[in-house]
């Protein structure tokens, strides 16, 4: 079970982390700070994050989302955090494919490299990525898994097509109508998604319909 436990303090994220690892966490997934981007140089969350991986209890996994924290993690840092014992893999949300390349390349080959989409699962992997924790994997788990064994066993245009077919469906639960999207889905087939919480809405009856379309196709 990895946890998501980053805070906006060194402290705060460390003491959670560990409350997790009590709680039989597998390991403690964190993001970047956000508040105070300006000052979030490479060398502040090379700090942060060591101290946290020093007296972590579980394994790290970084947390790269640059889109909802405002900060991009490069492969520069990634490499760099990536030298330490306790820090084992990256989820990588950004989507630059370059630079999800580059830290694939600058890194050991133990250290877990996730994509952090569905939209680009199939080119992680097959570049040496060794996993996705995808928003759209809660409502198509078996499907996300066979395009994984699928790059394993070498089948790449099935892949690719899996791919293809995967991209309405991931936008819809991701970019398009978001968190309120995911619960909707959810909830269509037959899970308990609900409605989100406020301030966000819920998905109007018009956004539900299109999303019952697009699962219609699996």
């Amino acid at each position: 079970m990895i946890v998501g436990t980053g805070c906006e303090s060194t402290e705060e994220t460390l003491l959670l982390s560990n409350e997790c690892a009590d709680l039989g966490a597998d390991a403690a997934l964190i993001v970047t700070p956000w508040y105070y981007k300006g000052s979030y140089t490479d060398d502040v969350l090379v700090q942060h994050f060591q101290v946290i991986a020093d007296a972590c209890k579980i394994p790290v996994m970084l947390y790269n989302m640059p889109r909802n924290a405002g900060i991009n993690m490069s492969a520069g840092l990634v490499a760099r955090l990536a030298k330490h014992p306790n820090i084992v893999g990256v989820k990588d949300s950004g989507g630059d494919i370059v630079q999800i390349t580059n830290i694939i390349r600058s890194t050991p080959e133990d250290f877990s490299v996730f994509a952090g989409s569905g939209s680009f699962l199939y080119p992680t992997l097959a570049l040496g990525g060794v996993g996705g924790t995808l928003a759209v994997a809660n409502i198509l788990p078996d499907f996300c898994a066979e395009l994984a064994e699928a790059v394993v066993a070498g089948e790449h245009s099935k892949a690719v097509e899996m791919q293809m077919k995967l991209m309405e469906i991931n936008a819809a639960v991701t970019s398009k109508y978001g968190i309120s999207g995911l619960k909707a889905a959810m909830d269509l087939i037959g899970l308990v998604g609900g409605a989100p919480r406020t301030p966000l809405l819920p998905c109007d009856q018009k956004q539900i319909d299109d999303i019952k379309r697009m699962l219609s196709a699996f």
